[in-house]
């Protein structure tokens, strides 16, 4: 069983490796992008690459009980050197990711752009770089390496990392489908619940009117229609049922516009994850299991398609983490 010190920097090698793996995530969007903006993504590698030589030695050397200086190793082959020292020999030597490093260089201060194909045979590299090396420093498949690390909110993230589990275990099913699903969902509900309501506070926009606040003119009207009571009664129920679907629309507005989320990917976000109930349904009333009547929809649901919503959610979190942060409201 590791003391409380090893777990905790296992916890920072966790969140950093998170870090590293988001750059490199965000690297491979950008290459979807049209030129000039694809370029972007040499300088995400580049960052990530040498965010991990970083930790790589740093780690071996704690393990070691040795202390370094990293400030100390200014160019990327010291860290080849310093990992070699310690008997450790990185698969994609330092003149391959050199040659990552002279690209981003050439981009950065002088303006010379890499080429898409460039692009392209720098990502492949990056990323056969960190799968091969993941495993031989951290003892761990860098396919594994959960982004909800780097989330700071603990139930999101135990949220995200559950549905994690349910997609990478073996076959993903029906069963692991609705498992995986169904704990983004419940990310999203606590992001839309407590965060977004917390947002929305923080810049005017909580609404919470109901019908007891409209003057429906004066009582004794009321008195004297009383048969129009019940009327009165489904325009306060109709009422608050709008106001629902009011607060839904501005969270999702807030979204869009405050956190930088593509309309598109949200559409797609909630296409997904609204094939799963949260609730009990009347199947579930009747002892339908689920795995059978929820199987029709999402028998056309990939592994991409959930790894998609992951990393939504993911982003997300990482958006409204930002957003606290700048608004100044404790997480």
């Amino acid at each position: 069983m590791p003391d409380d010190g090893s777990h905790a920097i296992r916890r920072i090698v966790l969140e950093r490796l998170s870090f590293i793996k988001y750059l490199y995530e965000k690297g491979v969007e950008m290459i979807k992008l049209p030129d000039p903006f694809c370029a972007t993504a040499i300088l995400l590698f580049d960052d990530a690459v040498e965010l991990f030589l970083i930790l790589a030695v740093l780690d071996v050397y704690n393990k070691r009980g040795e202390n370094i200086d990293i400030r100390s190793l200014t160019l990327l082959p010291k860290y080849f050197e310093k990992l070699k020292e310690a008997g450790i020999t990185l698969s994609y030597e330092s003149n391959i990711i050199n040659q990552l490093r002279k690209a981003r260089n050439e981009f950065k201060h002088y303006g010379i752009r890499p080429s898409r194909k460039d692009i392209e045979a720098f990502k492949v590299i990056v990323e056969l770089f960190f799968k091969e090396n993941t495993k031989k420093i951290f003892d761990l498949d860098f396919s594994e390496i959960s982004l909800a690390d780097a989330i700071e909110a603990d139930e999101i993230r135990k949220y995200i990392k559950k549905a994690e589990k349910s997609l990478w275990s073996g076959t993903l099913d029906i069963k692991n489908k609705i498992k995986s699903i169904k704990n983004i969902k419940l990310a999203y509900n606590i992001i839309q619940s407590r965060y977004i309501n917390r947002i929305k506070e923080a810049v005017g926009l909580d609404i919470e009117p109901s019908l007891a606040s409209v003057d429906l003119g004066d009582e004794h009207l009321v008195d004297k229609y009383s048969d129009l009571k019940s009327v009165f009664s489904d325009i306060d129920s109709n009422f608050n049922t709008t106001i629902e679907w009011v607060n839904e629309c501005i969270s999702e507005i807030l979204l869009i516009f405050m956190l930088n989320i593509d309309p598109f990917k949200l559409c797609k976000f909630k296409n997904i994850i609204n094939k799963v109930p949260l609730h009990r349904t009347v199947f579930d009333v009747l002892g339908i299991p689920q795995e059978e009547y929820l199987s029709r929809g999402l028998k056309s649901i990939t592994k991409d398609d959930i790894k998609f919503c992951v990393d939504f959610i993911v982003d997300l979190a990482i958006e409204i983490q930002k957003r606290f942060h700048e608004l100044k409201i404790d997480l």
